[in-house]
């Protein structure tokens, strides 16, 4: 169990870098990192796991690095009311989560109810993701899933049944990101083949049809 959740924190953490990364360096394309309701929920439970867990190194990277994202998907909104709706839909998450935590294995549940959203978010908001770096992301967020899930399966029934739903998410997400890079790959000219000279023939001059004169 320790070593499942040692290595869904690497390949979380490895997810949220490379997501910081594309995002910055394609920012002038204002492309979404993380669908944004996603982004929203994951960003006020990292906060609530950060405070409520003494502040564990894994939460307060995690913490940081979803600042960073919400930040830059902040940046992708232009319209005022989209922009304050974003602002208001992460303060409400956060104060929900809240007392959530407060629950017994609260933070346990609302950890794995963040991984279907973000999964399902990703999948009905595929074309909006950045196509940077898609597959990369798809598959460190797939695998992190995974040693979460095996982590933590035991624990309710909830989280097994949770764990399956988010893995065939992750796994349809990875496989779209897969087809859409493979078209967007450009396909190969085929080289003309070349065809043997001909043999010039002698070329017969054409004679000049004389026009008969008529007889007056």
């Amino acid at each position: 169990m320790e070593k499942f959740d040692a290595a869904q924190v690497l390949l979380w953490s490895l997810t949220y870098v490379l997501i910081c990364i594309y995002m910055f360096r394609y920012r002038k394309r204002r492309a979404v990192g993380i669908p944004y309701i996603a982004c929203c929920f994951n960003f006020g439970w990292e906060l609530n796991a950060l405070f409520g867990q003494g502040g564990r190194w894994e939460h307060i990277l995690w913490t940081g690095l979803d600042a960073v994202i919400f930040c830059l998907n902040y940046r992708t909104i232009k319209d005022k009311k989209k922009r304050v709706a974003y602002l208001a839909c992460f303060a409400a998450g956060a104060i929900c989560l809240y007392y959530i935590f407060n629950i017994p294995s609260g933070m346990l549940i609302s950890s794995f109810v963040a991984d279907i959203t973000m999964a399902a978010a990703f999948v009905l908001q595929r074309k909006q993701i950045d196509k940077n770096g898609k597959v990369f992301i798809a598959t460190t967020k797939l695998l992190g899933d995974i040693f979460a899930w095996l982590a933590y399966m035991d624990e309710t029934i909830f989280i097994l049944i949770i764990g399956l739903l988010v893995f065939f998410l992750n796994a349809g997400y990875l496989v779209y990101s897969i087809l859409e890079y493979k078209n967007k790959l450009p396909t190969l000219k085929k080289k003309p083949v070349k065809q043997k000279k001909k043999t010039d023939s002698p070329t017969i001059p054409k004679q000049k049809k004389k026009k008969k004169k008529r007889n007056t």
